[in-house]
């Protein structure tokens, strides 16, 4: 049976769809979304495989398959046998998704799969999802092929899939065995999964990160849940978070990692930013962490980490909030000039050392 969808891509018309599910597993047991990560040395080419795997096999076994479903005449989403015709289409095996580590794309495709554009509008866990092609006009997120066959892009196959039923603005039969053959996957940004990037970091052996974040601690305050994953939400569209750090029990002293972390955050230290236009606190600290075992980002139990964090907050929450854009160049000047004097300033100079101090532990 159906065990979870992953992605819904509607045609224009908005009567016919394509979407597909994970054929292994059970919904109880998955995220909705998998940790996954491209990654390049400075230097290689585009035709050089990545060096990290793109998906932990622990999170999605080399054997595991997916259904692709086609759907003419929908009715308000819905199949009617005396209306509809539906087609089911299972992938091959797969593998490690090796295909996915290659390829190049424009930058509005790469755009496509942001959270900043609702990417995950294609996400659903019952398929009852706005017609995304008919009413936004775009395809998001963008599309790859495990198994690409002769076009050996990953991205340029799928796309040459799912452009044949825009231009026909149907599904056919043959799209559906097309997709399912090509093992046809939706790709998202970080947003979905870690906002943080701290867990691919920790998963490719890192034991001292060094994170800047903007605007609180939440992204990083998540990776301290005591599940492996929790179902969660971004911009009000499906997506999940992931508990990858805990302290030792010495520490936690009958708390729960979460409210301890809370307790740390609470007391970093704040450097003195008056005079900033748009600054209105920068905070650092650092703490001493320790893994939890997590297969979705192939993470063992017991390893010591070092989480170094800078979290700047901007006058009024935002700035949008304050009513300028974050893309007007003076702006950013601004906001750079900002923190760069609060950071070298007399008065900041003991915590901006200890600052300095830790970005050069190895």
């Amino acid at each position: 049976g159906q065990d979870q969808v992953w992605a819904y891509v509607s045609s224009p018309l908005g009567n016919d769809y394509v979407r597909y599910w994970s054929a292994s597993g059970t919904t109880a047991s998955a995220p909705l979304v998998i940790p996954t990560k491209i990654s390049w040395r400075i230097g290689d080419t585009a035709a050089t495989a990545s060096p990290m795997p793109f998906v932990a096999q622990s999170a999605l076994p080399f054997q595991s398959t997916l259904v692709w479903e086609g759907v003419q005449d929908a009715v308000d989403g819905e199949v009617v046998p005396s209306i509809s015709t539906a087609w089911n289409s299972t992938t091959g095996p797969l593998g490690d998704l090796a295909a996915l580590q290659r390829g190049t794309l424009p930058v509005y495709q790469v755009a496509a799969s942001s959270s900043a554009v609702y990417a995950g509008m294609a996400l659903s866990s019952t398929g009852d999802l706005p017609w995304v092609s008919g009413e936004v006009g775009v395809r998001a997120p963008v599309y790859a092929a495990a198994h690409p066959g002769e076009v050996r892009n990953p991205f340029a196959a799928a796309s040459a899939i799912l452009n044949s039923i825009a231009t026909n603005n149907s599904v056919d039969e043959h799209a559906t065995t097309s997709l399912g053959q090509a093992g046809v996957v939706g790709l998202f940004d970080g947003a979905y999964t870690d906002n943080s990037a701290i867990g691919h970091a920790v998963e490719a052996g890192a034991t001292s990160v060094t994170s800047l974040i903007w605007g609180g601690f939440r992204a990083i305050h998540r990776l301290f849940i005591e599940e492996s994953f929790q179902a969660s939400t971004v911009e009000g569209y499906p997506s999940a978070i992931f508990g990858l750090f805990t302290f030792p029990e010495a520490t936690l002293k009958g708390a729960t990692a979460y409210d301890h972390a809370q307790m740390l955050f609470n007391g970093f230290p704040e450097l003195d930013t008056n005079g900033s236009a748009y600054i209105s606190s920068i905070q650092f600290g650092q703490i001493e962490v320790v893994t939890r075992a997590n297969a979705w980002f192939g993470i063992e139990a017991g390893r010591k980490v070092t989480l170094t964090v800078v979290n700047v907050n901007t006058t009024g929450g935002s700035l949008q909030d304050a009513g300028v854009s974050e893309a007007d160049p003076a702006v950013v000047t601004k906001v750079a000039s900002d923190v760069a004097r609060a950071l070298f300033a007399p008065r900041n100079r003991a915590t901006t050392k200890q600052l300095m101090q830790s970005l050069k532990k190895p």
